[in-house]
């Protein structure tokens, strides 16, 4: 997948940041990148679950950092009750040690981005990344379906 656009793939955006700057922030780099895309800002997870009872976005973008629960822990609970997030997720923190970025994919995440080095192309990376990685999981949970069938038969 090489060279994806987010308005290739994407209308629906949920941006889940309490800090209202790096809110501001994304929303210009999500701009510059697609038009005719619907952001919905969100500050705390109470919020995202109740958007997620209603609506499933194209692709969240979230904040490691939540008021009340790291993105991480939201991930880990998601995760017990539904297996694994079917739709792009990408991270993000100014605080970017390996073992928690590690922490982060092993639980879900698909991509991750620096805030401290955040700018159009690397979020452009993570994106095409985060779907990338979707769609490669899909693809072999498809090929392992399939193999189940020919096993069993």
């Amino acid at each position: 997948m090489s060279e994806l656009t987010l308005s290739q793939l994407t209308t629906k955006v949920a941006l889940l940041d309490p800090n209202l700057g790096d809110r501001i922030t994304w929303k210009f780099l999500l701009k510059n990148i697609a038009s005719n895309l619907r952001v919905t800002e969100l500050e705390t997870v109470d919020e995202l679950h109740g958007l997620l009872l209603s609506e499933i976005p194209d692709l969240l973008i979230f904040e490691f950092d939540l008021n009340d629960k790291t993105g991480i822990k939201w991930l880990s609970d998601i995760s017990d009750n539904s297996n694994r997030i079917t739709f792009p997720t990408i991270m993000s923190s100014h605080k970017c040690p390996d073992a928690m970025i590690i922490d982060a994919y092993q639980r879900g995440v698909h991509s991750f981005v620096d805030k401290n080095k955040l700018n159009e192309d690397s979020f452009s990376l993570a994106i095409t990344n985060a779907f990338d990685r979707v769609r490669r999981i899909k693809a072999l949970a498809e090929n392992n379906g399939h193999l189940r069938t020919v096993v069993s038969h």
